[in-house]
């Protein structure tokens, strides 16, 4: 392993994604604790096209400290309470989930009813190449599903906050954000 092999530095956490279905969070239990033992943090796929169930077993087995997508806790009235108790941050990817068909194109994506439920949320592109998206592209889409200014400001802020950044320099890019969202 490349963190006992003296190379800590080099790493900040270590992060479980791609397909969900048929790779439970048991058969990962061993390298997340690894991870977690050698301080690096840990985020997990879960909730994507899998239930809630996923993401549960995300935080408990594995200790996930961000959930990516995480879009199927709406599912579950107990897990989205849990979520927004424990501020856990979902990196959702509106596009992604569009063009993986999770979302009906058309239609509203859940993110609306997200952020209304209070959890955490950060705004994402996935794989930009496989998408054909930008970050930017993901606001727009916001945007044009009736997220305000101050929504997508706050949105792209919650990506500071969910960042594993020091404090001290995530405080700096926050405060860098904030001056910079005050012009517009």
């Amino acid at each position: 392993c490349a963190i006992e092999a003296g190379k800590r530095e080099h790493f900040i956490g270590l992060g479980l994604g791609g397909i969900e279905n048929g790779y439970p969070a048991d058969l990962f239990v061993e390298t997340f604790q690894e991870a977690k033992r050698h301080g690096l943090h840990v985020v997990a796929h879960a909730g994507e096209t899998t239930g809630p169930q996923t993401i549960r077993d995300a935080i408990q087995k594995l200790g996930a400290e961000r959930i990516g997508h995480g879009i199927r806790c709406l599912e579950d009235a107990e897990l989205v309470m849990e979520l927004c108790e424990q501020r856990i941050p979902l990196e959702v990817c509106p596009t992604s989930n569009y063009c993986l068909g999770l979302v009906e194109r058309g239609q509203p994506h859940p993110l609306r009813r997200m952020v209304d439920a209070g959890l955490l949320c950060t705004v994402n592109s996935d794989d930009p190449p496989m998408f054909s998206t930008t970050l930017n592209d993901e606001y727009t889409l916001l945007a044009e599903q009736g997220f305000s200014l101050a929504e997508l400001q706050q949105l792209n802020l919650n990506a500071v906050d969910a960042s594993f950044l020091p404090g001290d320099e995530k405080s700096t890019l926050r405060s860098a954000i904030e001056a910079a969202q005050s012009v517009i």
